[in-house]
């Protein structure tokens, strides 16, 4: 922070101080300027607006006012209208541009006498589409009696293969602790984790839910960044599951097929399935597997959710009708049917839709049989069907 300027001052005052101490030195006027081609510019400028100045401090000075503000700390003013130079001192490397000279205009014009008035912003703050839709679903979830959890996102290496996820692990290089040093690729380790230390506590039929990133491995290296949402009801089956994933698709106006030929690792072989939407693949419905919810000593069945989102929260979703209500009673019929474990129960739903037509306003599984009186490898399942005429 030397000032630049300074040199020419020095030799000055020490020439005069040879003069007074050594009569007989005979001091030559003149000089010359060796000065390095590193050294800053003598002379720095900085334009100012007034306008800007008016803008920023909420005042009504004009560029007549300038010069009395900033001429007595070393600030040349040159105004030409609405702009002004200012030329900056050469002792204040720390005044480089035009809000350098506003800030020092507000310290001698006086803090307090700064009026109230606060800058008017140029937009207004607002929550996106997927903000707005990611808080929708939460309320949705709530209602449900499903409480939010917030499990570490990273876990130790063993999890995912502990909760039969495979893929490669991304490896954080200095983890705060040793046990926690992995990106997870799905959130059901944690989710299981903390019904696990529910349970413990003697709190079972636990349901929670988690909306957060998931670090799937990619082909250039670096792993891909998903936001998925993970439900898991302790002490419930798949069909549970099943009905809070349809409150789900209508909160949000998407859809997605129950397929069952298809099991995810870590869930139940006959009673989980992926879901998808078209032909891709974006999640997984039903039940986790026996030896899974053993490994993190869980001893309540689970219901299991697991679905990626990012794609749901941006769009727009489907558009809703007002249907309008029917002044006809409606009548429930109880139908119950034995089928294979290799028929899987959407199959029996979408028959049931297709042939009740219009008059079917709601379908529920409600009950799964399995015992005396219904074959090995098969089950009884009983549907509910409310039929009610437009």
């Amino acid at each position: 922070g030397v000032d630049p300027a300074l040199a020419d001052r020095a030799v000055q005052r020490f020439a005069e101080l040879l003069s007074l101490t050594c009569p007989d030195l005979v001091v030559h006027a003149g000089g010359a300027d060796e000065r390095s081609s590193g050294m800053p510019e003598l002379v720095r400028s900085a334009g100012v607006r007034i306008s800007e100045v008016n803008r920023i401090l909420g005042t009504d000075l004009v560029a007549a006012d300038l010069p009395g503000l900033l001429d007595p700390i070393g600030f040349t003013v040159t105004a030409n209208g609405d702009d002004v130079a200012v030329v900056l001192p050469s002792w204040r490397p720390d005044s480089t541009s035009e809000i350098d000279v506003i800030e020092e205009i507000a310290r001698h014009h006086g803090y307090g006498r700064l009026g109230r008035s606060v800058p008017k912003p140029t937009g207004h703050g607002h929550l996106t589409q997927a903000q707005i839709r990611r808080r929708l679903l939460r309320d949705v979830l709530v209602g449900l009696g499903i409480s939010e959890a917030m499990p570490n996102p990273i876990v130790a290496p063993d999890t995912m293969a502990r909760a039969g996820i495979e893929g490669d692990t991304l490896r954080i290089l200095n983890p705060l602790v040793a046990d926690e040093s992995a990106l997870r690729l799905s959130l059901r380790p944690g989710l299981l984790t903390s019904l696990a230390h529910n349970e413990h506590h003697r709190r079972t039929g636990v349901s929670l839910f988690e909306i957060g990133k998931v670090y799937p491995p990619s082909g250039d290296g670096l792993p891909d960044e998903h936001e998925v949402l993970c439900v898991m009801l302790a002490g419930q089956d798949a069909h549970a599951a099943v009905s809070v994933w349809r409150q789900i698709s209508q909160t949000l106006g998407v859809g997605a097929m129950i397929d069952q030929s298809s099991v995810p690792g870590g869930m139940h072989g006959t009673r989980s399935g992926v879901l998808r939407a078209g032909r891709d693949v974006i999640g997984a419905i039903g039940e986790i597997a026996p030896e899974v919810l053993e490994s993190f000593e869980v001893t309540e069945r689970v219901a299991v959710i697991e679905v990626r989102i990012d794609g749901m929260l941006s769009g727009k979703g489907g558009s809703r009708a007002y249907r309008p209500i029917s002044r006809m009673p409606s009548s429930d019929l109880d139908l119950a049917f034995v089928l294979s474990d290799d028929v899987p129960a959407d199959r029996l739903e979408r028959a049931l839709r297709q042939g009740a037509s219009s008059l079917l306003v709601d379908l529920n599984l409600f009950d799964t049989y399995r015992g005396p009186g219904v074959p090995e490898e098969h089950r009884s399942l009983a549907w509910r069907l409310r039929l009610q005429a437009g």
